[in-house]
């Protein structure tokens, strides 16, 4: 009985230590079963962030080629447009010197009109003081 009784404590302690780490062991199961679950959510968080960054960087990729394309035709336009505005000064400038000569021409022609003008005016008045000097003469006479 000795033997017994001193197995009777030592088992109970036993058995109180395998039953704390049996319930160590399901709380840690289940904890690791909670951490399972977090780990699969972050990895299934991680794929949908690494999808969306995918579909960002598509996104970008586009928008890239289209800005790029659409600057491109801007700057053709831009291209085009200071060529008409060469080409619009050009014709001006042209018109301007056209223009210029032609009033340079009335100028001389005016002023050379004026000028036939008074010599006209100075035939006139001439031929009215011969006149008036013919008229006094036989009038005298």
């Amino acid at each position: 009985m000795n033997l017994a009784a001193t197995t009777g404590p030592g088992r109970k302690q036993q058995e109180a230590v395998i039953s704390q780490v049996r319930e160590d062991q399901k709380a840690l199961a289940a904890e690791n079963e909670r951490l399972d679950g977090l780990a699969t959510g972050a990895e299934s968080r991680a794929c949908e962030l690494e999808h969306a960054k995918s579909a960002a960087d598509a996104d970008l990729v586009e928008v890239r080629t289209r800005l790029e394309q659409e600057l491109k035709g801007v700057q053709a336009a831009l291209l085009d447009a200071t060529d008409q505005a060469r080409q619009a000064l050009a014709k001006l400038t042209t018109e301007q010197t056209a223009h210029a000569e032609e009033l340079s021409a009335l100028r001389r022609e005016f002023t050379s009109e004026v000028h036939k003008s008074h010599e006209l005016e100075l035939e006139l008045v001439r031929a009215k003081a011969h006149l008036e000097a013919r008229n006094a003469k036989s009038v005298k006479a």
